[in-house]
């Protein structure tokens, strides 16, 4: 069996990014991955969106509300504490990733025996 990847995406007031975001997780070509989201205490619409979006989805999810903001690092370790993947993949919620990203991330790390793989990245034009 493919291990499993724990995309973990700290969240805070992105109600505007959060879709496009979550969409591109949900498209991955490799399949056996959880998505985490910490969500900060978001005052907009974020949480609503994500699981509008995450219980469409056929993906294995968590959605973790803090009652107090805390920052990004602190979500980040609490997604790493509650993930349950052989590897963790940190995403922005106002970022988003190639359909191949996963398979790719993986197929090298399989295959070299890599404990950290990482990949670069493109600005969008508007």
């Amino acid at each position: 069996m493919n291990p499993i990847v724990s995309i973990i995406i700290p969240m805070y007031n992105v109600e505007l990014y959060i879709k496009e975001c979550l969409e591109s997780c949900i498209k991955q070509t490799y399949k056996n991955f959880e998505i985490i989201i910490i969500d900060d205490n978001s005052e907009d619409n974020s949480l609503s969106i994500a699981k509008d979006i995450l219980k469409k989805s056929k993906c294995n999810y968590k959605i973790i509300t803090k009652n107090k903001r805390k920052g990004v690092s602190n979500s980040r370790n609490l997604g790493i504490e509650l993930s349950k993947g052989k590897y963790i993949y940190f995403l922005d919620s106002d970022d988003m990733i190639k359909s191949n990203s996963l398979e790719i991330l993986v197929d090298i790390a399989e295959r070299n025996n890599y404990k950290i793989v990482y990949g670069g990245y493109e600005r969008k034009k508007n």
